[in-house]
């Protein structure tokens, strides 16, 4: 994809989402600091109330380049629900904050449950120094539905790296291999 865009965008507000990414896809991803979006390899948002489910095989690196570097990113808004299955090789990685292979967001308070499946080998690496804005991590799956069942399985290998001189005192910029949070 060209520097500062997303390879494959996904939006649906009508009905659920349901969206299937073949083996043999490869996305290569890179930053352009001079555009406000992120650069991302998938992203998939489904709204008013509709259910995501995405099943993707695609091998994707995502060079944030000094932004947040973003490999999959699934979301439910205004309620519905996140099923996401990868079994691609996912690798996020930036000099800047923050670095996720894949995520996964319920962002209603209503929202239902959110569930990541992989099987691939996926890695994120971030740079700087100080206190993190967002986290780093291999699997991040957040709801914001209080009480929300979120389930992760995974069978893959996670590597995750930081730069030295990083520290953290809040949630938000935590390094981990699998992270999550119901709110």
């Amino acid at each position: 994809a060209p520097n500062g865009t997303t390879a494959i965008t996904l939006v649906k507000n009508n009905g659920d989402l349901i969206a299937n990414i073949e083996d043999g896809i490869v996305i290569n991803v890179v930053d352009d600091l001079g555009n406000a979006l992120l650069a991302q390899g998938i992203l998939a948002i489904a709204q008013n109330d509709f259910n995501l489910n995405l099943n993707t095989a695609a091998d994707i690196t995502s060079d944030g380049n000094g932004a947040v570097g973003l490999g999959i990113e699934a979301v439910a808004q205004d309620g519905g629900g996140v099923t996401l299955v990868n079994t691609g090789d996912v690798t996020a990685f930036t000099s800047g904050d923050s670095a996720r292979a894949i995520s996964a967001f319920v962002e209603s308070a209503m929202g239902g449950p959110l569930s990541i499946t992989n099987s691939g080998s996926i890695s994120a690496q971030s740079g700087g120094v100080g206190e993190r804005d967002f986290a780093t991590a291999g699997l991040l799956a957040v709801s914001q539905a209080a009480g929300n069942t979120i389930t992760v399985d995974n069978s893959g290998d996670i590597s995750v790296t930081s730069a030295d001189g990083r520290f953290d005192t809040d949630f938000n910029g935590i390094a981990a291999g699998i992270v999550t949070n119901s709110f």
